[in-house]
C-alpha cells in the first residue's frame, strides 16, 4: 500500500521567496559597486571584508533561489509527490531527490512551528546518534514542511505514527 501526498500550489508565496533572494542578490551587487568610491579613505582590509559580505550574499542567494526554483517546478509542474508512505519506508522530497527513511529506525515524529508561515516535521530515531546531528544538513534532509500539504499536521502525524 503506497499513499502519495503533494503540496498544494502556493504560487504567491513562491513570488515572494523569488523576490526576497533577488533583493539579497542585488544587495551584494550594488555592494560591490558602490564599495570602491564608500571605502576609498579605509584600510584595504575593509575593502576586502566588504566584498567577502557581497559575495556571500550573492552565492547564498543564488543557491537558494536555484533550490527553490527546482523545488517548485518538480512537486507543482512535474506534479512528483512530496512525501510517499509506503508499508517499510516513507519517502521524503528534498533537494532534488527522495531521502528514504525505513520505519524500523524510527521512534516517533515531531512537528514545530518554524516561523509565521512554516510548520515542520521531522522524524526522531531510535538511534540517539542520529538524533545529536539536528544541527546539520541531516536536519533539512529528513525534515519536511507541512504547511503545504494536502494532508493537515495532525493528519499527517496520525498516519505517520500509524506505521511506526
Amino acid at each position: 500500500m503506497t499513499k502519495e501526498i503533494y503540496e498544494k500550489k502556493h504560487r504567491f508565496e513562491a513570488v515572494v521567496r523569488l523576490v526576497k533572494y533577488v533583493v539579497f542578490m542585488a544587495l551584494g551587487i550594488e555592494m560591490i559597486r558602490l564599495g570602491p568610491d564608500a571605502l576609498r579613505h579605509y584600510p584595504d582590509w575593509v575593502w576586502w571584508l566588504w566584498l567577502l559580505v557581497a559575495a556571500f550574499f550573492i552565492i547564498t542567494s543564488v543557491a537558494m533561489l536555484w533550490l527553490r526554483i527546482n523545488r517548485y517546478l518538480d512537486l507543482h509542474v512535474n506534479h512528483m509527490p512530496a512525501l510517499i508512505i509506503e508499508k517499510d519506508c516513507l519517502q521524503i522530497y528534498s533537494r532534488g531527490k527522495y531521502y528514504i527513511i525505513r520505519w524500523t529506525e524510527v521512534q516517533d515524529f515531531k512537528c514545530v512551528h518554524q516561523s509565521r508561515e512554516r510548520d515542520m516535521c521531522y522524524p526522531i530515531y531510535k538511534d540517539d546518534s542520529r538524533n545529536g546531528c539536528r544541527i546539520g544538513l541531516q536536519f533539512h534532509r529528513d525534515a519536511f514542511f507541512s504547511d503545504h500539504l494536502t494532508l493537515s499536521q495532525q493528519e499527517l502525524l496520525d498516519e505517520l505514527k500509524n506505521h511506526i
